[in-house]
């Protein structure tokens, strides 16, 4: 504990004594910096490991000088949210759709770069952890939800055992799911414990992972579309709908895709209940509305469609901004109708 102690106040003199890292840990605290995790990870999605590799050292670098510097642990929740979606890939669209394993998507240089920079993040944040005591408050955890969430890990990793087709195969898989879900369920339970005003830093780091999925499939869509790929035709060569297939990202087929896209309408509400320019919210959440209706899956367009109707109403009747929202509501209504009357 004394180590621990003297550990933390030698990094708080090094940040008070230069004016740059300490102007840096702060601006860490602000909603600039998931915006600046959206900006790369579309970025790092979209691109092969010449574009992926860069951004997930430059996430490296930022993880290490959190895990030195910041004094509030919400920091670390735009690596985490980030991580994932920002996987790239090496293959082409057509490629994708053929490989055999998820790790098939990668080249070997860019496998080696993605899972170097990722341990070290992974080994930055267990040291921050376990330097701030958060990590002996993450094997205290107690409480209903706690013993749920271990409920579900141990259904989702025994899910299908039974069956005739079962194998250790798809033990693993449901570990790795089960046991990740309980495993983000305690850190963010400790992380958000720990840290002051999350809830819009939080809302931010969704919306930022909703908004770069969105520009990874409108990127993936323009593509497709130059070589002729993005929609299905019928025999007399009419259109029949999107080919939502070659839209699949190397991180997930459509519907994950969708599901991580619409997750960030809710976000988006949240803020532009208080935010100076609620505006700008409400045009995020549109662009995700478009964003689910490009990856084509019925759910996503339907949990899409009930959650902006739902949050649209909510932010007419409460909130600072509610006079504000319900001229952009009123406006949304008209244009929607206007639209529907010429086409």
């Amino acid at each position: 504990f004394r180590q621990r102690k003297h550990t933390m106040s030698k990094l708080a003199s090094i940040r008070k004594e230069y004016a740059l890292i300490d102007a840096v840990a702060k601006w860490q605290e602000t909603l600039w910096y998931p915006a600046l995790f959206a900006v790369l990870c579309a970025v790092a999605g979209s691109g092969n490991c010449y574009a992926y590799a860069p951004v997930f050292w430059i996430y490296c670098a930022l993880v290490v000088f959190s895990a030195l510097f910041a004094d509030d642990l919400k920091v670390f929740i735009p690596p985490i949210f980030f991580f994932y979606c920002s996987l790239g890939s090496d293959l082409s669209p057509e490629q994708l759709l053929d490989r055999e394993a998820s790790f098939d998507s990668f080249s070997t240089a860019g496998l080696v770069n993605f899972i170097a920079a990722g341990l070290i993040m992974v080994a930055a944040l267990i040291v921050k952890l376990a330097v701030s005591g958060a990590f002996k408050r993450l094997l205290n955890l107690r409480g209903g939800i706690f013993y749920s969430m271990i409920a579900m890990s141990a259904a989702l990793m025994l899910n299908g055992i039974f069956s005739k087709g079962a194998s250790l195969k798809n033990l693993a898989y449901g570990a790795a799911i089960g046991l990740g879900l309980l495993l983000l369920y305690m850190l963010f339970s400790v992380i958000l414990a720990d840290s002051r005003d999350c809830g819009p830093y939080v809302c931010a780091s969704v919306l930022g992972v909703s908004l770069a999925a969105t520009a990874q499939v409108l990127f993936r869509a323009m593509t497709v579309y130059k070589a002729d790929l993005l929609f299905t035709y019928d025999e007399l060569g009419n259109v029949l709908g999107i080919n939502r297939d070659i839209l699949q990202l190397s991180w997930g087929v459509a519907t994950i895709v969708g599901a991580i896209i619409v997750i960030g309408i809710p976000a988006a509400f949240y803020l532009a209940r208080k935010a100076r320019y609620s505006f700008m919210y409400y045009a995020a959440a549109i662009l995700l509305l478009i964003g689910s209706a490009v990856i084509d899956t019925r759910s996503a367009i339907i949990t899409g469609a009930v959650f902006f109707m739902f949050c649209a109403i909510l932010c007419c009747f409460s909130g600072e901004n509610k006079k504000k929202n319900r001229i952009y509501t009123l406006v949304i209504i008209l244009a929607s109708v206007g639209a529907r009357m010429i086409t």
